[in-house]
């Protein structure tokens, strides 16, 4: 009984441990972006703005509509 006890407490605590060192290595890298989008550190939306705007590739919307490549509509 106590080393079943035993074996479960150090179970809990290794992956204690483990999740407490991944969550301080994710905290500890992230940073913060540069602006707030557009100005440095994204493209701006394809729905901002009143000129014509082009993307690059295809646009997919939910699986309904595909257009440049593969169009269906």
């Amino acid at each position: 009984m106590k080393l079943s006890r035993d074996i479960l407490i150090k179970s809990f605590l290794s992956v204690f441990a483990a999740i407490i060192l991944v969550v301080g290595f994710a905290y500890a890298v992230w940073t913060e972006p540069t602006a707030n989008p557009p100005n440095d550190n994204v493209e701006a939306p394809i729905n901002i703005g009143t000129t014509t705007q082009y993307k690059s590739g295809a646009l997919g919307i939910g699986g309904a509509l595909r257009g440049y490549s593969n169009a269906i509509f």
